[in-house]
């Protein structure tokens, strides 16, 4: 029986993955196809509030609702409260998506950076390292490092051991990796590198979707309407990403 079940556990993982590296693999040849063969669709899928982006936040909105519906009794079930992070990152990213939409017109700017979003404070704090003193840079770059290793000597541990146990988490890693080379790519506004960085933000708030709804719940109702709901949106949010391309 603990085979059977372990077995049934690793094959739902390994589908779950490979769902997901289907839906990125479609979409990433998709854009290539797109931005080689067909420049006219830029504009439609690069630009601020294009269809890419607001995929981006449909799909991280619905990775907040439903990561708050699997974390729905956490207050009174201590092991739920481990996935409470994954529905704030998701609210946190979807206000990011529409920055837009809450700063003012035109949107303020800090530093000579347009803040159209919180990511922006990154790019804020790198223009502001770049034009420090060299020994200023050199001594925030020593004291990031203290922190970086203390904080991986004091949480590393913990952290490795729920990314291994708690697929979840496994998406959570994903979508940091992937929002991460994004947030690089984001710094250069031209037309072609922020083609794909659209296209990879929209993979990170995928992943961040994926990572709610497989968050373990009570009873077999909830978590089939969520899983459906998950499956319903992914589908609809495609279609329409093929129609509006």
């Amino acid at each position: 029986m603990v085979d059977v079940t372990i077995t049934e556990a690793r094959s739902a993982v390994q589908g779950t993955g490979r769902a997901y590296l289907i839906i990125v693999g479609v979409t990433g040849a998709l854009v290539v196809a797109a931005n080689l063969w067909i420049p006219a669709t830029r504009p439609y899928l690069a630009h601020e509030g294009g269809i890419v982006e607001n995929l981006s936040a449909v799909f991280y909105l619905f990775g907040f609702l439903g990561g708050a519906w699997a974390c729905r009794d956490a207050l009174r079930d201590p092991s739920a409260r481990r996935y409470l992070a994954i529905p704030v990152l998701s609210a946190l990213s979807f206000f990011d998506e529409i920055g837009d939409g809450i700063f003012a017109d035109p949107p303020p700017h800090v530093y000579g950076v347009k803040v159209t979003g919180l990511h922006e404070f990154a790019h804020v704090a790198v223009k502001l390292w770049r034009d420090a003193p060299g020994s200023l840079q050199v001594a925030s770059l020593l004291g990031i490092a203290v922190l970086g290793t203390a904080f991986a000597w004091r949480f590393g541990p913990r952290l490795l051991a729920l990314v291994r146990s708690e697929q979840a988490y496994r998406f959570v890693v994903l979508w940091f990796s992937v929002a991460a080379v994004a947030l690089v790519l984001d710094a250069d506004k031209g037309d072609v590198l922020t083609f794909y960085e659209e296209w990879l933000e929209m993979n990170a708030a995928l992943a961040l979707l994926f990572a709610a709804a497989v968050i373990p719940t009570r009873g077999a109702a909830p978590t089939g309407l969520l899983r459906l709901a998950f499956w319903i949106c992914v589908a609809l949010a495609s279609a329409a990403g093929l129609v509006f391309a």
